[in-house]
């Protein structure tokens, strides 16, 4: 999720946007401030590259090396992969991966989408809609 400085009614908070939905609301900022001792919110990647793609059902098992192995076996070049945890260091299920090249996005979501990983078929579509 991502905050963005507002006021609104009067009280000043944040515009939030889940980074899986991309659902946008507004959240007071007495609300913002209940995190845990050492948790923040991350900043949601406004500018994610033309080159990202989601992957989706993840064990929760799977490793970030064991996803780029799969990401890599259609040939594609892997700039980063982002697992996806809660505030608890619990992964999510989900992951975004920066592609060298659109041509290696193209690759890896014509060609992996549907592909088992830990006994899942996941998910592999374009990250930046």
């Amino acid at each position: 999720m991502t905050a963005e400085s507002l006021t609104a009614g009067g009280g000043v908070g944040a515009k939030v946007r889940c980074s899986v939905c991309k659902h946008v609301w507004f959240q007071k900022a007495d609300r913002l401030n209940g995190l845990a001792p050492g948790l923040g919110m991350k900043d949601y990647p406004e500018d994610r590259k033309e080159t990202t793609v989601f992957v989706g059902n993840l064990p929760f098992a799977a490793s970030e090396a064991e996803l780029r192995d799969l990401l890599t076996s259609t040939g594609a070049g892997v700039n980063k992969v982002t697992m996806v945890s809660d505030q608890d260091g619990r992964p999510k299920g989900f992951a975004f991966a920066e592609m060298a090249t659109e041509a290696d996005m193209r690759s890896v979501v014509d060609g992996l989408d549907g592909a088992s990983l830990g006994g899942r078929n996941v998910s592999v579509r374009e990250g930046n809609k």
